[in-house]
């Protein structure tokens, strides 16, 4: 059993696709009906083949004109209601009678709650009416119903599944990403959000002892008489209308936009599927008492015998736009099925010269709304709404929460490690906090440097050089002191001529102990003039050369080096450099390199290097010998060995971190700037790679000698490569297969240098 020795380290896409369109040849998923029958039979329509319609003596006829579609949608109409109960006729005399219970300024934006009458007085539908900014001082619950001036686009926006009901689309409930009617009345629309019969105000609503056969036909007459509602409103524009909603309110956009083509644009996130693709087709879950109870009773869940399905709907949109976000791992309705289904409709898009407004969105995740597509989902309806819409910014802190730290007592069990190898913990807080770099010195005691002001805290010095002793000779140290503290940003430290060499750039200094209390009581400038720009590009990684120099990364930021010792030597530029000094004169030598983090020598003085998106470099040659030659021209002395490539795959067992993921959508649909790596994939590659040690020791078997061993912050793993001599160049390799040396579950095991 080979053992590793370790501090616990505590703290420091979507792809949018334009389905196509079916050619007329094509035989679309669920196969297709003959194009005529014998007279007077009545021939079965094929909810998947839309390019028929049954003709009034019963018989298919082909669909050659927008003429022919509007029957076959007069026929989907009927499909609908045979399942979902007849439309009633609207009672469009009837008085709003609205009634305001509440009036509250959210920020900048206005929200009313309120009630309508529907089907009688009595019959009450609670909302939310979101006022944008522009009209929130003008518009109050007192003279709603008698404002009038400059009208604006009106968004009727949908609720999910949850108690909550309305209030689940202004971020008040549920999971996040479902904000988007607040946001949207921050983007400057009127918003009006209603409760789903058995949610939130209509929480204990009665389905047996209404006149509705279904939840759903009572949920299409709501959002109709709540359209209704918005148009009357002085200060709504009726002929700018759109609908949104995400899972129970992804179908009921829909459902409602089926019957109510006042909305010109609809969104559905998470909504729908065709009845087939559902859960296998097991159709179940719709026909509880708030869905559809007849695909039970009246059809017997039999998928081929249901009056209508999904590919009619989202044609029966057309020519409006919809926009359908189905995330790839949406465990409710399979993306798969809706990517059957987009063609289909995209036929009938195209039919009516509208194929550019079906647009399907698949992003990477799972029964969720991200904010990237939301924002992308957002640009679509201001377009097509023709809608300026006021500056806005996001609030990503519901998809960002805060991960809660592993007790020390707890971090081993979230380890694995590869076969043949054990873990032990030989630190942990309280003794140590932060750790970025350590170095022993000749007795056998451990100089930590603690970075606890990484990252923003640039200005309030708080890093530590703490020691740490062994007292009892048990392997486990027991004595912690603060030997130095005040350093800003320190990231390297190494012992020699009794003290420590520490790196808070843009300063190294020589500290040390001259009177044996283990706290430091001399501190000397010995190079000053390391840049400091950027965090994750500062001085790192001291290490004995074999030339008993000592070597340094000066990352990607480098500098103009002087030695305050020694005011009379010139500046030393660091810039795209490595360096080494010698610890007794401070004589101070550019070196080759260039690598961002992390730098290590094998047995014969071979340097290796790492960089965050490339771990395994090697330096070829020293480059001081072309200087001899102005015009000599040679390949570059820092070289990729990494047969897999710098951004290798790595194998994680540690979540995601929310923030990773937010940050990949938003760089990958272009809304931040930034490196889209991975192909668009948030994790499951090299993205932190920050040390390379080279093995050199004797405590495990000869043959791991010489083995890279590379530490990757990003994904909380250490990884190891097989190197082997190709010329005079290395090739190196992976080892494990599947797994990595040691992986945490932990995202504050962060291994560095």
């Amino acid at each position: 059993m080979f053992r590793f020795v370790c501090l616990c380290l505590s703290a420091a896409l979507c792809q949018m696709v334009l389905a196509v369109s079916l050619c007329a040849q094509d035989s679309p998923a669920g196969g297709s009906a003959s194009v005529a029958t014998a007279a007077g039979a009545t021939a079965r329509l094929n909810h998947a083949d839309l390019s028929v319609y049954r003709a009034a003596d019963g018989t298919l006829q082909p669909i050659r004109s927008a003429a022919d579609w509007q029957q076959r949608r007069q026929q989907i109409l009927e499909g609908m209601q045979r399942a979902m109960g007849p439309l009633p006729q609207r009672n469009t005399a009837l008085p709003f009678d609205v009634r305001v219970v509440e009036d509250r300024r959210l920020g900048a934006v206005r929200r009313l709650t309120l009630t309508i009458a529907v089907d009688s007085v009595t019959d009450r539908l609670p909302l939310d009416l979101y006022v944008p900014a522009a009209l929130a001082d003008t518009v109050t619950g007192e003279n709603l119903t008698g404002v009038s001036g400059k009208k604006t686009a009106a968004i009727l926006a949908l609720h999910p599944t949850g108690e909550a009901g309305k209030r689940i689309v202004a971020g008040e409930a549920g999971r996040p990403g479902r904000q988007y009617g607040l946001e949207l009345a921050q983007r400057g629309y009127v918003v009006a959000a209603p409760d789903y019969p058995s949610f939130g105000d209509l929480g204990s609503y009665d389905f047996a002892g209404d006149a509705y056969q279904s939840g759903t036909m009572k949920a299409i007459v709501n959002h109709l008489r709540c359209t209704d509602f918005l148009v009357s409103l002085g200060f709504v524009d009726g002929s700018r209308l759109g609908v949104i909603g995400h899972s129970l309110g992804g179908h009921n956009a829909i459902f409602h936009a089926v019957f109510d083509e006042r909305m010109q644009a609809i969104v559905s996130s998470c909504g729908w599927c065709p009845f087939g693709d559902y859960y296998g087709g097991n159709v179940t879950g719709w026909t509880s008492d708030r869905y559809m109870p007849l695909l039970k009773t009246e059809y017997g869940l039999k998928v081929e015998d249901l009056p209508f399905d999904f590919y009619e709907l989202t044609a029966a949109l057309a020519p409006r736009t919809f926009v359908s976000v189905s995330p790839l791992e949406d465990d409710n309705f399979d993306v798969r099925g809706v990517q059957k289904a987009i063609p289909v409709a995209g036929s009938i898009y195209s039919l009516l010269e509208a194929r550019e407004k079906l647009i399907l969105m698949t992003p990477d995740c799972g029964h969720d709304f991200p904010a990237d597509i939301r924002m992308q989902v957002y640009r679509i309806l201001d377009q097509t709404l023709q809608h300026q819409p006021d500056a806005f910014e996001p609030d990503y802190s519901l998809e960002l929460p805060r991960i809660a730290a592993t007790a020390p007592a707890d971090a081993l069990r979230t380890f694995e490690v590869a076969p043949g190898f054990q873990l032990q913990q030989t630190a942990a807080e309280p003794l140590v906090t932060d750790p970025v770099a350590m170095s022993y010195d000749e007795d056998g005691r451990l100089f930590v440097v603690e970075m606890r002001d990484y990252s923003e805290q640039d200005k309030e010095h708080l890093g530590v050089v703490r020691v740490l002793q062994d007292t009892n000779d048990d392997g486990v140290f027991d004595d912690s002191r603060e030997f130095a503290k005040g350093l800003s940003w320190p990231t390297a430290i190494i012992a020699a001529n009794g003290g420590v060499f520490v790196a808070a750039a843009p300063d190294v200094f020589f500290i040390r102990d001259t009177n044996g209390d283990l706290q430091a009581d001399e501190q000397t400038l010995v190079f000053t003039g390391f840049a400091r720009s950027n965090v994750q590009g500062l001085i790192n990684s001291f290490h004995w050369g074999p030339d008993n120099r000592i070597y340094g990364s000066a990352s990607t930021v480098g500098g103009t080096v002087t030695c305050p010792v020694h005011p009379e030597r010139a500046g030393l530029e660091c810039r795209g450099r490595d360096f080494s000094f010698d610890p007794r004169t401070l004589e101070l030598r550019a070196e080759t390199g260039g690598g961002q983090h992390g730098m290590s020598f094998d047995d014969w003085g071979h340097r290796f290097v790492s960089a965050n998106s490339d771990h395994a470099q090697q330096i070829v040659y020293a480059d001081h010998y072309l200087s001899r030659s102005p015009v000599a021209s040679a390949a570059p002395p820092r070289i990729s060995i990494a047969v897999d490539g710098g951004q290798a795959p790595v194998f994680r067992i540690s979540p995601v971190e929310p923030w990773r993921i937010v940050r990949t959508r938003l760089r990958a649909s272009g809304l931040s700037k930034g490196l889209v790596e991975g192909g668009g994939r948030p994790a499951g590659y090299f993205t932190g790679a920050t040390g390379i040690t080279i093995y050199r020791g004797d405590a495990w078997p000869a043959e791991l000698k010489g083995v890279a061993i590379i530490g990757d912050v990003g994904s909380n793993i250490v990884h190891r490569k097989r190197l082997t001599a190709d010329g005079v160049v290395w090739r190196a390799e992976r080892m494990d297969v599947g797994h990595e040396l040691v992986a945490s579950k932990a995202i504050c095991f962060r291994p560095v240098q």
